[in-house]
């Protein structure tokens, strides 16, 4: 494909979809987006979304799709939006650091129908399309006289089929519609690299891994640990450094049943707090718990002892201020592209225990206590170590802040330069 190459020091035009972007409630996914859209500002380019704009279901069955795609004007058009009505909209300030909006109605879930119907990736048509589309999931599209790079993240639906909901033939089918005709693959860590060669066959030298970048809000690392304290008080009921922390989605990837086992076994008083939305099959998780479980706040130390508190979904800030004031991160997941919660941890000086094995082990490098997070006796051993053990509570603190450094969002925008430019045919 011949696209238009900027000259060495020209700015980068990058594409962006809105599909985790957007996310009021954000996941991994949709902070991945976000950090992307914030390099691409270090480093001196232009980002322009692919906005989608939710249009009438489909009735399936009823509409052939040829003339569903032409009805809904599935060829994109440039949006050009006041800034009156940017303000208006529940991201506005989101919407305004783009450089040029792309808009199709209905386009990702039309692209999911197309694939299932005609088994390849539906093409978007924009008017001055950007030279790079960077699709920040696997989505079934490609935008037409742009490279179309597509994220990775993970490979957990046919690695692991057991411990996700997404059903491993489609998944299947989506992976390799996107490997057939992407430019570049990108991803987030070496486990996951080494899934993509081997499970896909890709060669090497067409997937990238860039690693994540770690940006949290200036606004909080500046907190005073009185205020985390008092915000720990409010939200939990408890004590700063008075708990063991999870956080994340409650499901059976995140191993919530052996944490909560293992949390029992390890006869600790200090409460195991989950914080996260309920997940696929969450309540057989959190069955495990019995009449342990707790709704925050923790009215009383008899009510706490030994407890499992479950929070709900809560604002990423107040969310990394009860991260801060844990006495740890127990975080026992059994699959991950990269672990962000492991590094958020890290960076704000509180101790982490992960799997010793994939890309938690990977991220955390020797700044964690690692165990075999799928044994419930040694996982409890080490939640008694971190109970028990305020020196090793430090050592872990201290190479955590170290490890987190080497993510840094600078660092991190150089490395995508590399890669888009590179892509483009100048300097990598």
């Amino acid at each position: 494909m011949t696209v238009p190459v900027p000259a060495g020091g020209a700015r980068l035009r990058v594409g962006l979809d809105s599909r985790n972007l957007m996310l009021s409630e954000g996941t991994g996914v949709a902070t991945y987006g976000r950090t992307l859209l914030e390099s691409i500002a270090r480093m001196g380019g232009d980002a322009e979304l692919v906005l989608d704009i939710p249009g009438t279901p489909l009735r399936g069955g009823t509409v052939r799709l040829r003339r569903y795609l032409r009805a809904l004007g599935w060829r994109s058009r440039i949006v050009a939006l006041h800034p009156n009505e940017v303000a208006a909209r529940p991201a506005a300030r989101l919407l305004a650091r783009f450089a040029r909006v792309h808009a199709a109605r209905d386009v990702f879930r039309t692209a999911n129908v197309h694939l299932d119907i005609y088994r390849r990736l539906l093409v978007l048509i924009a008017g001055d399309p950007p030279p790079l589309m960077h699709w920040t999931y696997p989505l079934p599209l490609r935008l037409r006289g742009a490279l179309n790079l597509y994220t990775g993240h993970d490979l957990i639906p046919l690695r692991d089929p057991a411990l996700t909901s997404i059903d491993q033939g489609k998944f299947r089918r989506l992976i390799r519609a996107i490997v057939k005709r992407a430019d570049h693959i990108v991803t987030v860590s070496e486990s996951s690299r080494r899934d993509i060669i081997e499970l896909l066959g890709c060669r090497p030298e067409r997937v990238t891994n860039t690693y994540q970048a770690l940006d949290l809000p200036p606004a909080l690392l500046a907190r005073s640990d009185a205020d985390v304290a008092a915000e720990v008080a409010a939200t939990l009921g408890l004590p700063r450094g008075g708990y063991v922390l999870f956080a994340g989605s409650i499901e059976p990837r995140k191993n919530i049943r052996t944490l909560i086992e293992a949390h029992r076994l390890s006869g600790v008083a200090l409460p195991l707090v989950l914080g996260g939305p309920d997940g696929w099959r969450a309540a057989e998780q959190l069955a495990a718990a019995g009449d342990r479980l707790r709704r925050a706040p923790c009215d009383t130390a008899e009510t706490r002892a030994g407890a499992v508190v479950r929070l709900p979904y809560l604002p990423y800030e107040r969310l990394l201020a009860l991260v801060r004031g844990a006495r740890a991160l127990v975080f026992a997941s059994l699959s991950e592209g990269f672990g962000l919660p492991i590094l958020e941890a890290m960076a704000l000086g509180t101790p982490v225990v992960a799997a010793n094995f994939g890309a938690m082990a990977e991220i955390a490098g020797d700044a964690a206590l690692l165990v075999d997070v799928r044994d419930p006796r040694a996982l409890s051993q080490a939640i008694a170590r971190i109970a028990d053990d305020s020196a090793l509570c430090a050592e872990l603190a201290a190479r955590g802040r170290r490890r987190a450094a080497q993510f840094s969002l600078d660092a991190y925008a150089a490395r995508m330069e590399r890669l888009y430019r590179g892509l483009l045919g100048g300097p990598r």
